[in-house]
């Protein structure tokens, strides 16, 4: 199976300014102190709206629409170096990406622009647009056919990756707010409204609708979560609107049945698949808590708080624990938590005005670090990692979740084992 890489999107030219910060407490694990390895300034006034990691060649892309400009930007900076490679001009509201590393073209729909920018993989990268229809928010490569599956308000529009031409259009009844690749199945899942549509990668056609238990928005919800894909079992995990009240509950899919397995009360948004079977579920509040879920048995073993108001959680493979980053960006801090109990093992202070509502985080198996894009007037890239030792992470399943985006999730299959990289996008709600 070729090495899907996966993308989110970047700004403007950036200042690099490398520097290590004390931690209050050793970090867990062994590469060392738990610390702040890299500021990346990105000058700009505006939403970020995706940032994601290409396995390939590690660099990292980080999508905005610069604020008044109608327009978006992407920027691919190099996690080797944290330097800024290159940038694109796209449509605005550019929500997420994914690429095909035969041809090496990243693929970014663009909400407002109602296309898709295919932008070549060459030194030099050049950008051309194809029209796909409404309100595009979600791409999805499918390694078993070299297609890439483009979600819209009205349709699944499949694209090939060979002649970057629109094969095929699949018609939906809502919009189409999250895509997901089985590699168990080779099929492409479709979050559709309040079910799940499965599309056969052989045929691009429907085989199968499976209903979800409850609504995918709860009361007061404005966006929608990402479907998560635990590759220890092959299931896929929704957050779900089972009542009346503000509480999410998980509905287990099973991607060998196309069925519902399972719903489990009031365990916050699936957001995160740690080492074995476990899955993390994320109650975004003040505080935020955390429900650990077991994935073959698909019932809650333990619960924690957090210590503070987090908006993003992320799993790090390298220390075995979970990172949260804080909602306030005065007086809190970046913290690495224990993934079995919560407990803070390491925090790390963060720079006045660098946290906030709009924020993304990533985990990168390769270098062993966490990456947050964030800030409320001057947008920001921050590099977290071992600051002793700095080296490279264990390959590993990893996956991150936040609390007011949504998210996809792709597979790639690499010499070091199978890898789960869960794209991170913010959208707004297809109609």
């Amino acid at each position: 199976m070729a090495l899907a890489a996966i993308f989110g999107l970047a700004l403007a030219a950036l200042a690099v300014t490398a520097s290590a910060a004390e931690t209050s407490a050793s970090g867990a694990g062994s590469q060392g102190s738990f610390g702040l390895i890299a500021t990346v300034p990105l000058n700009v006034v505006g939403g970020p709206w995706s940032l994601g990691l290409n396995p390939v060649d590690g660099d990292l892309y980080i999508g905005l629409s610069p604020a008044f400009s109608g327009t978006g930007l992407v920027v691919v900076v190099s996690s080797t170096t944290d330097a800024v490679l290159g940038s694109v001009a796209t449509s605005q509201d550019p929500l997420d990406t994914a690429t095909d590393p035969v041809n090496g073209n990243t693929y970014v729909p663009n909400y407002v622009g109602y296309n898709i920018t295919v932008i070549s993989g060459a030194t030099a990268p050049t950008a051309s647009n194809l029209s796909v229809g409404t309100d595009p928010q979600t791409v999805a490569f499918d390694p078993a056919n070299g297609d890439l599956y483009v979600g819209t308000a009205a349709a699944i529009v499949v694209l090939s990756g060979s002649s970057n031409s629109v094969v095929a259009t699949i018609p939906t009844d809502e919009g189409v707010s999250d895509l997901v690749y089985a590699p168990s199945t080779t099929e492409i899942y479709a979050l559709v409204g309040d079910n799940v549509t499965v599309v056969s990668s052989a045929t691009n056609t429907v085989t199968s609708s499976i209903p979800l238990p409850g609504s995918r928005l709860g009361p007061g919800q404005s966006v929608l979560y990402p479907m998560l894909l635990d590759p220890a079992t092959g299931d896929l995990y929704i957050g779900v609107s089972v009542d009346s009240s503000d509480l999410i509950s998980t509905a287990v899919v099973s991607t060998l049945t196309d069925s519902v397995l399972a719903t489990i009360l009031n365990t916050g948004e699936p957001v995160a698949a740690g080492a074995g079977d476990v899955v993390y579920g994320f109650a975004p509040g003040a505080p935020a808590n955390v429900s650990v879920i077991s994935g073959s048995a698909n019932s809650v073993t333990t619960t924690f708080g957090l210590s503070q108001d987090d908006f993003d959680l992320i799993y790090d493979s390298a220390n075995g624990g979970l990172v949260a980053f804080p909602t306030n960006p005065d007086g809190n801090d970046l913290e690495l938590l224990s993934g079995a109990t919560g407990r803070v093992e390491t925090t790390v202070d963060l720079p006045r005005d660098s946290a906030g509502d709009g924020g993304f985080g990533l985990y990168d198996p390769a270098n062993g670090r966490v990456y947050l894009v964030s800030g409320l007037t001057d947008l920001t890239l921050f590099a977290f990692g071992p600051v002793s030792a700095p080296g490279a992470g264990p390959f590993a399943t990893v996956t991150f979740v936040e609390g007011i985006a949504l998210g996809g999730t792709l597979v790639a299959a690499t010499a070091a084992g199978l890898m789960l990289w869960q794209r991170r996008r913010a959208r707004r709600l297809a109609p």
